[in-house]
């Protein structure tokens, strides 16, 4: 009885974080858009948001004096960064750049799927008929909540920018993944502080590479919406994602971080007096019960039995 309570703890506290990060993730357009009025590129964005984010991490660290960590669990983390969670990253930017913001969310949240997918094929552990309808459902309201019915139209033609926002959700859910495997008994904010310094490196050497400006016009002005960005939209959502990720594992989590775009939606009625329409509602509807569907309750049983 004590196992079956502490588990349900678990589940519950990993859903949790994994919600808390979810809505966290979606207030970067917020500040995303006050930086770009700054004139800052995407890229300089992304270097001044996982730098940042790593020198704080780091920060702690030093002065609760817990640096510690193996070279080979270091070199994982930041390879994770600098190769996984950069290059989602910029396959995803690249997406909204040809498709649009709309196209690019529904392909990036194709590592539902993948998540499942490679998880049988790495690990050999095939998802249930429950998890199979269960990431179908999340993904259908991610595609009504995205409101994309243009990208929709356009399926059946491929192009590069469709191409970037698959692999963008392929690197995701194999981030998510390895991140499972290697570093499940590691530290979540030293793992993070590597991840977001590695990220951070590929960000700087990109944006200098295209000799990007990385000066915001007015620093001064820049300031929240920095801090904004750093702390609200990488620390706060990377290290409660992972801590998720060690409670549920990497499948529920990427179900239950489809509430990002829900939120994003919610977000812009609320400061932007942006309107939601019927299928967005129907969207986050799904995506809800999607999310609700991800934990062991007994009527859900009978449900997708």
């Amino acid at each position: 009885m004590p196992n079956a309570q502490n588990n349900l703890k678990n589940q519950l506290i990993g859903l949790l974080m994994v919600i808390i990060s979810a809505i966290s993730f979606a207030t970067l357009g917020v500040f995303a858009n006050k930086m770009f009025s700054l004139g800052l590129s995407a890229n300089s964005i992304l270097a001044w948001r996982f730098v940042g984010a790593g020198f704080i991490l780091w920060s702690l660290l030093v002065i609760k004096k817990d640096v510690s960590l193996g070279a080979k669990e270091s070199m994982i983390a930041f390879l994770l960064g600098l190769i996984g969670y950069a290059v989602a990253s910029f396959c995803f930017m690249f997406a909204i750049l040809n498709i649009g913001m709309a196209g690019a969310t529904v392909l990036l949240y194709t590592y539902t799927t993948f998540s499942c997918l490679l998880r049988w094929f790495l690990f050999k552990r095939l998802p249930g008929p429950k998890d199979i309808i269960i990431a179908l459902i999340s993904f259908a309201g991610c595609v009504l909540v995205c409101g994309s019915t243009s990208f929709i139209s356009s399926v059946g033609k491929i192009n590069i920018g469709m191409l970037a926002g698959i692999i963008s959700g392929l690197v995701y859910s194999l981030y998510l993944i390895l991140n499972e495997k290697y570093l499940c008994n590691v530290s979540t904010v030293k793992s993070s502080a590597w991840i977001t310094v590695g990220t951070g490196v590929a960000f700087t050497i990109l944006s200098a590479i295209k000799h990007e400006n990385i000066i915001p016009l007015n620093f001064a002005d820049a300031i929240l919406p920095l801090l904004g960005i750093i702390l609200v939209s990488t620390i706060l959502p990377i290290v409660t994602l992972l801590q998720g990720i060690k409670l549920i594992g990497p499948v529920k989590a990427a179900v239950i971080s489809t509430i990002e775009p829900c939120a994003a939606a919610i977000f812009g009625l609320i400061l932007f007096n942006q309107t939601l329409s019927p299928f967005q509602i129907i969207g986050i509807c799904l995506v809800v019960f999607s999310v609700i569907g991800t934990q062991n309750l007994p009527f859900l049983g009978k449900l997708f039995s």
